[in-house]
Formats: structure tokens, C-alpha cells, sequence
């Protein structure tokens, strides 16, 4: 009883060791796998910008795409807040025009901006000039 015992228990720990090393072997390959997404989304990154990343720059696009998807998600709160909230209507062209055309609606805001000052500052000189005359 004893030899067998003794033989189930070198069958037991040889198959165990075999299972790490398998198991160890999965990781690998499970790394490396990870490790060629990685390498093709650098890759991807790399034909976008026309030359390989720094590790800092790296760094910084995903920290500029973080916040940028941050944004959007706020956009898209106070979306449905003004769809929601009947007074708030007139700002729904605004919030739909920076999630679907964000440079554009932004240069259209600043135009508008700039007129609307503008048209301030002209009719309070109209406005002064009335009163002192």
C-alpha cells in the first residue's frame, strides 16, 4: 500500500507542476497577445500622428482623450436635462451642435460673443451720447 500511495502521490504533484507550468504558459501567451493589441493600437496612434509616440506623450493623449470623453458625457447630461426642462429648450441647439460639431459651434459662439459685445459697447455710446446732448 504504501509504494502505491507513494506513486499516486508523485503522479498528483507531477501533474501539478505540469498545470503551473501550463497555467504559467497561458499567461504568457495571454501577455503577449495583450502586448500585440497594444503594439497595433501604438502603431494605429503612431500612422495618426506620423511618428512613434514619447512615453509622456503617450501619457498626455490619454489624458487629453479622458477629459475629452468627460466632456461629452456632461454634454450629454445637459442635453437631456434641457430636453427635459422646457425652459431650457433654447439652449438645446447649442449642446447639440458642440457634441456633434464641437469646433465649429464653439467658433459660432465666440462670433457671436464678440457681436454681441460689440453691439453693447456701440449702444451704450449711442446711449451717452443721447443723454449728453
Amino acid at each position: 500500500m504504501g509504494r502505491l500511495r507513494h506513486g499516486v502521490r508523485r503522479l498528483v504533484l507531477g501533474g501539478a507542476s505540469l498545470l503551473r507550468e501550463a497555467r504559467a504558459g497561458v499567461g504568457d501567451a495571454v501577455s503577449e497577445l495583450s502586448s500585440t493589441g497594444s503594439i497595433e493600437r501604438d502603431l494605429q496612434e503612431a500612422r495618426r500622428h506620423g511618428r512613434w509616440l514619447t512615453e509622456e506623450e503617450q501619457a498626455q493623449a490619454l489624458l487629453l482623450r479622458r477629459r475629452q470623453r468627460k466632456r461629452r458625457m456632461l454634454l450629454r447630461l445637459l442635453l437631456v436635462i434641457s430636453v427635459l426642462l422646457p425652459p431650457l429648450w433654447l439652449s438645446l441647439p447649442i449642446w447639440i451642435g458642440l457634441l456633434w460639431f464641437p469646433k465649429t459651434t464653439r467658433r459660432l459662439l465666440i462670433a457671436g460673443l464678440v457681436v454681441a459685445v460689440a453691439g453693447a459697447g456701440v449702444g451704450l455710446l449711442i446711449l451717452l451720447w443721447l443723454l449728453i446732448r
